[in-house]
């Protein structure tokens, strides 16, 4: 007999610690929605979805419809064969963000019920000791950057990002500004920039390129838009491609470039994936001997702790974009056990997602 769980969404959202975002705008409050699954036993599993206003293809508004129709198709065998049940057809139909909170309830459930980690059910295995964080510094020409900068480094974290607005006259200012970041600190550590896709292919000159180049970037994110990636030719400095890449033909052509000069690595939001969806692209990654990078959507304390167990289950990730953040200011206080050290991201030591359950 199939046996229905106790589903419920709750809305939660308030103002951030400071305003998050990206090159599309910030904003100073978060709004997301939990969804809660209880089985006979009163075990919980939860989950969240919480879309960034001006980022997010999908309003809350959508994600919580869609999550609405999908919740009474969650049954109990979906819980005991989670990898089975999750990829279910009718799954891939419902926005990415809805899929994420649902994949993370089920997982937290199903983990929960076995007495392991959701990493070790994605991955077959117990984890790695650890997974090395990487720091959001600010934008080049923010006032605060460089002291964003020092408190990274001050806590041990080595790898830090720097967003770019790409364009002229301020793309010579902002070189300059990386340049200045290079000689405050001259110890090593990593450089990774991001355009959010701000040049076209005519403004992705090698000039721009060496200039990017002169401070050391392991590679620059996202250049150009992704369906232009494809008419690019060679370039001085390794790119990225980020959680844009959703067409399977863009896919095809970014995963097999692995020359010099081409596609360094993939930047995977779980929030926008969709969990496995997630776990997937980053195997595939993987198999063709590019970097992984998992990051969060300045969401909540459960998407915080559901990117970190998939960073966890990954093979070699390289540093995460899962340092903690403004955005969970908005959401009640919990410990998310992962996030203990500020250098890594480490096993919770606890079953599902580690985290204690959310008021619903």
């Amino acid at each position: 007999m199939v046996v229905a769980l106790d589903a419920r969404l709750t809305l939660h959202g308030g103002a951030t610690g400071a305003p998050v975002g990206a090159a599309r705008g910030r904003v100073s409050e978060r709004a997301g929605v939990l969804v809660t699954l209880r089985d006979g036993h009163g075990r919980v599993g939860q989950g969240e979805a919480s879309p960034l206003p001006g980022y997010s293809r999908e309003t809350l508004d959508e994600v919580v419809e869609a999550l609405r129709g999908a919740l009474p198709r969650v049954e109990e065998d979906v819980v005991e064969a989670p990898l089975v049940g999750l990829g279910a057809p009718w799954l891939r139909e419902i926005p990415g963000p809805a899929r994420f909170a649902l994949e993370t309830a089920v997982l937290d459930l199903a983990g929960k019920r076995r007495g392991v980690s959701a990493h070790a059910i994605l991955r077959g295995a117990t984890a790695r000791a650890g997974v090395a964080v990487s720091a959001y510094a600010g934008a080049a020409l923010d006032a605060g950057l460089g002291e964003n900068a020092r408190d990274a480094l001050r806590r041990g974290i080595t790898t830090l990002k720097v967003k770019l607005l790409g364009a002229a006259p301020t793309f010579d200012d902002e070189v300059a500004a990386l340049v200045e970041l290079r000689r405050a600190f001259p110890n090593a550590w990593t450089l990774r920039l991001d355009l959010n896709g701000a040049w076209s292919v005519a403004e992705a000159t090698a000039e721009r390129f060496w200039a990017l180049a002169s401070v050391r970037p392991a590679f620059v994110e996202q250049p150009v838009p992704v369906g232009q990636l494809c008419v690019m030719g060679p370039c001085p400095v390794p790119w990225a491609i980020d959680e844009s890449l959703v067409d399977e033909a863009d896919t095809e052509y970014v995963m097999t470039r692995r020359a010099q000069g081409g596609c360094a690595a993939v930047i995977v939001k779980p929030a926008v994936h969709g969990l496995l969806g997630a776990w997937k692209l980053c195997e595939r990654a993987h198999r063709e001997g590019l970097g992984v990078v998992v990051t969060h959507l300045f969401d909540g304390p459960m998407a915080l702790a559901a990117a970190c167990e998939l960073a966890l289950a990954l093979r070699a990730p390289w540093a995460c974009g899962l340092d903690v953040h403004p955005g969970l200011a908005s959401w009640p206080s919990v410990e998310v056990p992962q996030r203990a050290d500020p250098r890594l991201i480490t096993p919770s030591g606890r079953p599902g997602l580690g985290v204690e359950p959310l008021p619903d």
